[in-house]
């Protein structure tokens, strides 16, 4: 799954050429005027194209592309009744490309009325357009449209750059207003930003233009300052302040003694005074009770992506509100190479000069090895760790095969290729446990090595531990060096005052969530994409979808460079090789890394070598470059059961997979094994995507066949 939102931008040639056939559009009808720009943009210190969203739409709907949560804001002004159409107060709301807005508006010496839009967008960061349509009620409507359409258009296509476009028309008076707006970046951050904008309208939407320039300094994240001069000779100066959820802004208009306000509610911006409520570090809390996988559903599913984690850490170690991180492993679920991710992530976060406290309650030698990277391991007084050590084996199906009367051929043609063994056999071949034991050795060593380093025990101490100990309960734990003290998790403030001498704020994951840039442009984008399962067409890594995927990304401009993480025991060679051919057509757009699991095995391994560099955890399970294959048919269950078959045929080896057909079983029982040829043409079947096999991990390693076959096999 394509984690890049590989949609293509909009197109900026098409963008204009609806926006000028929009302000072409003329109507047969006559009367009444627009509500002019310079009026429905008073509230606004800077020109709608160099703000965040301006008005959430009401001014250029384009602008909702760049709202990414639900905004709010209130507007008012200290005076009304200056001109003949003044603002008075106005709502404006907005969720990701939908807004809607309401302004008040006071005609001297008339009743007001009250002007709305609904507007909708879409696009992204660097192209987008809207739509919006606007009404009014209340009051004499003699100075205003009963209904107004308006489309609008944002260009930004590089970080100094940003170009609005504005059409506005009545559809039923003939009336049309035009307006362009740029604003530049000269530094490429919103410290500096220029802006000029200039609206023309019809004869009949009062005609003439209006122009404005301005600038918009930054000296700090959240606060800003604005000049603003209009051609009606009028003079504005603004303060914009963001305080998190909170905004406020000021600015105002020196031609006519005027002050205008604004409040925003909503998603989190840069704190502009973070620097005068600075606190002792606090710690984060990590609850990670329940799986750990690689993609969660966003609704209904408590479990946590591994991902979201990795990235959490990373936040809270930039973070300067953060001193430490407090883990608490109750109930996690997860595999021995994302405990070593999560691990080494917390290791790297510790050697940030921040720290770790870990809580456990029921740990096994996983979840111990995890937990000890802390800076102090904490246990629950009714917890318990248990150090048995590591095992591997499988159940063998042999001996209730023969008995039912299942026969299986396997074609093993290599030493190592170990797959059909829980089913030909009835204990582990040589080779098999040779390897096998070499895994388990070394991620014991894996777990032994971090273990030892982090707790001061010597490895000949821990040997002793896991073989004569065995079973930790609290108080042996804490003789032992295993932990450092007990405490419930709720308890945790007195073990983090006894770390850092001083009581430390809790901290909600949630208060990590980084505030919106003000930046320009759709940025650099790296794909995430996920091959999970076994390698076939439909199930598994869903080969179909996955090059697709692939494929899409490759053509996506915003993506600079794609991850393929690979979760996959192996499986059918030709959805391998399709996903491998769908990487090197990709690699030669952009760099591709892939990222193993823990397993990548077999066609897990072939769909890795298209790549610039392969990443793998020390006990990722990788390579078993081979090829095995078996056939499994009636040695007698048919007779046992009391069925018989029968069948007409058209070429010799047409019957090969025919046989009975079982409830709950896909497909057939083959009645026969393979004959003598039919078993050498499998065998040079075999042997051929042997060869291809290791000759693909040649070329992709850099490294000779002779070399290859020695460790493949």
């Amino acid at each position: 799954m394509a984690q890049s939102g590989a949609a293509g931008n909009p197109s900026a040639a098409a963008i204009l050429c609806v926006f000028l056939a929009a302000t072409s559009v003329t109507s047969v009808n006559a009367g009444g005027s627009l509500i002019p720009y310079e009026s429905r943009t008073e509230f606004l210190p800077t020109s709608p194209a160099s703000t965040p969203s301006g008005l959430y739409g009401y001014v250029n709907p384009a602008l909702l592309a760049y709202v990414d949560g639900m905004e709010t804001a209130f507007s008012w002004s200290d005076e009304s009744g200056m001109t003949d159409v003044a603002p008075d107060w106005g709502i404006f709301s907005a969720v990701p490309h939908l807004g809607f807005g309401v302004i008040h508006r006071e005609l001297q010496g008339e009743r007001g009325f009250n002007d709305y839009r609904f507007a909708a967008a879409g696009g992204d960061r660097s192209a987008g357009v809207g739509f919006a349509y606007g009404w009014s009620s209340g009051g004499d409507l003699r100075g205003a449209p009963e209904s107004v359409l308006v489309l609008g258009a944002l260009l930004r296509p590089s970080p100094r750059v940003s170009l609005g476009l504005i059409s506005t028309l009545t559809p039923s008076l003939d009336a049309r207003e035009g307006v362009g707006d740029l604003a530049l970046r000269p530094l490429g951050t919103d410290r500096l930003t220029l802006f000029s904008d200039i609206a023309v309208a019809s004869d009949k939407a009062g005609g003439g233009t209006f122009w404005s320039v301005g600038a918009a300094l930054s000296p700090w994240p959240g606060f800003q300052l604005t000049a603003r001069y209009l051609d009606s000779r009028a003079v504005s100066f603004g303060l914009n302040l963001d305080l998190g959820h909170l905004g406020f802004h000021t600015h105002s208009r020196y031609d006519r003694t005027r002050k205008l306000y604004s409040l925003r509610l909503g998603g989190r911006r840069h704190d502009g005074l973070s620097f005068l409520r600075r606190k002792q570090p606090g710690y984060v809390d990590l609850e990670l009770a329940g799986a750990v996988r690689y993609r969660r559903f966003p609704l209904f599913d408590s479990s946590h992506s591994l991902l979201e984690i990795l990235a959490l850490i990373q936040r809270a170690e930039r973070d300067p509100r953060v001193g430490g991180i407090a883990v608490n492993l109750s109930g996690i679920r997860l595999s021995h190479e994302k405990a070593w991710e999560l691990r080494r992530r917390l290791e790297e976060f510790r050697q940030s000069g921040k720290r770790v406290v870990v809580y456990l309650d029921r740990v096994h030698l996983k979840g111990y090895h995890l937990a000890s990277v802390a800076d102090r391991v904490v246990m629950d007084p009714a917890g318990m760790i248990a150090l048995e050590g590591l095992v591997a084996g499988s159940t063998y199906l042999k001996g209730a095969l023969d008995r039912i009367g299942i026969g299986v051929e396997e074609w093993r043609f290599y030493k190592y290729k170990s797959a059909f063994e829980s089913i030909v056999r009835s204990g582990m071949s040589d080779a098999d446990r040779e390897q096998w034991q070499a895994l388990i050795d070394d991620a014991y060593s894996l777990a032994r090595d971090d273990i030892v380093s982090s707790r001061g025990l010597s490895a000949e101490e821990f040997d002793r531990l896991v073989d004569e100990v065995t079973l930790f309960l609290p108080e042996d734990a804490i003789e032992h060096g295993l932990v450092d003290t007990l405490a419930r998790w709720h308890a945790l403030d007195e073990v983090v005052l006894s770390l850092e001498e001083s009581r430390r704020p809790r901290l909600k994951p949630s208060t990590l969530t980084p505030p919106a840039e003000d930046s320009w442009s759709e940025p650099p984008r790296i794909a995430v994409i996920y091959a999970l399962g076994v390698c076939a067409m439909d199930t598994g890594i869903q080969a179909r979808r996955l090059v697709g995927d692939i494929r899409r990304v490759a053509r996506d401009e915003r993506v600079r460079a794609v991850v393929l993480r690979v979760d996959s025991p192996g499986g059918d060679i030709l959805p391998s090789d399709l996903v491998s051919e769908a990487l090197q057509q990709c690699g030669e757009e952009k760099p591709v890394v892939v990222s193993q699991g823990s397993v990548a095995a077999s066609g897990g391994y072939w769909i890795s070598l298209n790549s610039d560099a392969i990443v793998a955890a020390p006990n990722t399970i990788t390579g078993s470059i081979g090829v095995i294959g078996g056939w499994i048919y009636n040695s007698g269950i048919k007779e046992k059961l009391g069925l018989t078959t029968d069948h007409v045929q058209a070429g010799r080896h047409a019957d090969l997979g025919f046989g009975i057909s079982l409830p709950f079983l896909p497909g057939m029982l083959p009645d026969r094994p393979l004959d003598e040829t039919e078993r050498q043409t499998m065998e040079r079947a075999i042997r051929s995507m042997y060869g291809s096999f290791v000759r693909k991990v040649a070329t992709a390693r850099g490294r000779s066949e002779s070399e290859i076959d020695s460790v493949a096999q």
